[in-house]
This record gives C-alpha cells, sequence and structure tokens, in this order.
C-alpha cells in the first residue's frame, strides 16, 4: 500500500512539474522576445526606435539622426542580435544616408551604420555574416551580397525587367520571391541561390498572368510558399503560391483581401489579410493553412484593418498607423497603444 501511495504520489509531482514546465514555457515564450517598433518621421527629424515587452509596455528608446528609415520593399531584418534597416534621407537623393544600412544592436540599444558601394539599398535580409540587399531602381533587378564591412561580396543581376521585393535566408540559401514586368504577361517567380556565392541553384515561374508582391516567405519541407497580394485590374486579393522543389509545381491558393504577414506555427500557416491599410475600412480575415492536409480556411474575422503584423510568444501585434494592438493566441484584442506617429510603424520581434 505504501508503495502504491509513494507511485501515486512521485506520478503526481511529475504531472505538476510538468504543467509547470510547460506554463513556464509559454509565459517565457511570450517574454523571451522583445518587440521593437520604427518609427520613422521624415518631417521632423525625429525617427526613433521603441523597445516594447511582450505586453506592449515601452521598455526604451532610440534617437535615430536619419530622417527616413525603414522605407521601401522588405526593409527591415534580424540576425538574432542586431537589426538591420533600409535608410533614406527625405528629399536629398544624392545623399550619403542612401547608401547606408542601419545597424541597432538590441543588447547595447546602440547604433551603428554599414556604408555600401551601392546607390540605393532597396531591401535587406541577412545572417550573422552578411547582410542581402536588392537594387530595383535602374531598369533592371540586381542582388548583392555585403560583409558588414560594406565590401561586396557577391552579386546576382535578374535576366528580365521586373523588381524583387522580399528575400529571405533559409539555411544555406537565399530566396528571393521576383515580379516580372512585361505588360500583359506579368509573371512572378521564386528564386533560390546560394546565400555564399549568390549563384543560382533554380528560378521556376508561376502561370498566374497577375504579378504577386510577396512579403513573406515560409519553408516547410520540401515545400516553399509564398504569401501576399496578387495585382489584378480589379482588385488586390490575397494569394499564396506553394512550390514543391522536388517535384518541380505549383499551386496557388487566393484570399478575398491582400496578404501581408504569414506565421509558420507548427504544420499549421496563419495568414492575416487586410482589405485596405487605410484607418477607414476596419476589416480584416485571419486564414489557417494546414501544410499536412493542404487545406486553406477562414478562422476568424477582425474589425481591424492594418499595416502589418508581428508574432511574439503565443501572441500577434498589429500595426495600423500610430497604434498597436495586442491579440491573444484566439485573435481576440487585448491591448492597443497609441505611439502618436504621423507616419506607418514598423515592427520586428528579436
Amino acid at each position: 500500500m505504501k508503495n502504491k501511495l509513494l507511485a501515486i504520489s512521485i506520478a503526481l509531482s511529475c504531472i505538476f512539474s510538468l504543467s509547470a514546465c510547460k506554463q513556464g514555457n509559454v509565459a517565457n515564450n511570450n517574454s523571451e522576445k522583445s518587440l521593437y517598433v520604427i518609427q520613422s518621421d521624415p518631417s521632423q527629424s525625429n525617427s526613433k526606435i521603441i523597445k516594447l515587452d511582450s505586453d506592449l509596455n515601452v521598455i526604451a528608446e532610440k534617437k535615430v539622426d536619419v530622417k527616413s528609415i525603414a522605407k521601401g520593399f522588405k526593409n527591415i531584418d534580424s540576425d538574432g542580435k542586431n537589426i538591420y534597416i533600409t535608410t533614406e534621407f527625405m528629399n536629398a537623393y544624392s545623399s550619403e544616408y542612401l547608401k547606408k544600412i542601419l545597424k541597432y544592436d538590441t543588447t547595447k540599444n546602440d547604433i551603428s551604420y554599414i556604408n555600401t558601394p551601392l546607390t540605393l539599398t532597396d531591401t535587406v535580409s541577412c545572417d550573422k555574416d552578411s547582410i542581402y540587399t536588392t537594387y530595383n531602381w535602374s531598369g533592371k533587378c540586381d542582388l548583392f551580397k555585403i560583409g558588414m564591412d560594406g565590401k561586396i561580396e557577391a552579386a546576382f543581376t535578374f535576366d528580365e525587367s521586373g523588381f524583387s521585393p522580399y528575400t529571405k535566408v533559409i539555411g544555406n540559401k537565399l530566396y528571393a520571391s521576383y515580379s516580372k514586368i512585361l505588360g500583359k504577361s506579368d509573371r512572378s517567380a521564386i528564386y533560390c541561390f546560394d546565400k555564399d556565392t549568390l549563384k543560382k541553384e533554380y528560378s521556376y515561374y508561376m502561370d498566374e498572368r497577375d504579378f504577386m508582391s510577396a512579403n513573406s516567405i515560409i519553408k516547410k519541407g520540401n515545400r516553399i510558399f509564398l504569401v501576399g497580394g496578387l495585382n489584378n485590374s480589379q482588385k488586390e486579393n490575397g494569394v499564396m503560391q506553394v512550390y514543391d522543389e522536388v517535384k518541380k509545381e505549383y499551386k496557388s491558393y487566393k484570399m478575398d483581401y491582400k496578404a501581408n504577414s504569414a506565421f509558420l506555427v507548427g504544420d499549421d500557416i496563419y495568414i492575416f489579410t487586410t482589405e485596405t491599410n487605410d484607418v477607414s475600412f476596419n476589416k480584416g480575415i485571419v486564414y489557417k493553412f494546414d501544410t499536412k492536409n493542404d487545406k486553406l480556411q477562414m478562422i476568424k474575422t477582425l474589425d481591424k484593418s492594418f499595416y502589418s503584423v508581428e508574432r511574439i510568444g503565443d501572441r500577434y501585434v498589429l500595426v495600423l498607423r500610430n497604434k498597436l494592438y495586442l491579440l491573444d493566441d484566439s485573435f481576440k484584442i487585448i491591448k492597443e497603444i497609441d505611439l502618436k506617429n504621423d507616419y506607418n510603424l514598423e515592427i520586428i520581434a528579436v
């Protein structure tokens, strides 16, 4: 009897311990990262980086001596410690700032700049050793790998007229979405490069006639998921293009509104779509894509439009103009804050 009671006691202790650990992981999952808001104010030269905790409490602020930052396509990325941001000096296109990439050290709350030989840095993605940027304004699109000293280490020129709005480092590969602009034959593509050499490993053009402007790239198994907006003459729909690297084929999934953020959570991809970024419209839809069964379903209607979304722990943060909205894991708004800014904010969790 004593042995049975001892066994039960041990079992219960284990259960409570596991439960505590699980709850602790959830709590830590929300608090282990901080949220960084990039606030650009070119009219007042009052740009700054704001650090918040997972409950949207302001922890620190850092003033930036550049009028306009985080402008362009994919304009911000992080290697887990540093945040890299594109810069733009408003109404001064010959300015030295156009060539610079802002580097923000999250551990020191410190700002420095990486000077590049480029005319303009239009997008940014990174790993711990290099920065990758595109230049989309010369009638063609160029992709560059830049060292932390600002020197170009590798380059690639896309051979057709178009632009690359989004790149992402995944493992030892660099993936780039590409939109070819040829009038009635606009098409979208996925490019895959060796991230060290920028040697093209493959490119695949989708059959869609309307070009896609991607803002998320996710890899799951042998498949690449490109999420964004599909532009046509009627309206801008949301679309997810799924490319199988082994079968060399793709499939499209369309949504009613433009998709502007996507997150992989386990085997599911959560896609946030919005009717418009305008504050006068109040509608967004959250979709869930089951990667095991290839099933897309609408799971939540939001009464807020938004500019972008970030995930921090098991929560989400919506950005609309000067406001941030904190959503729980059931997508219910549990808090909102006003940062009193007249320009769109950018956010990243690190």
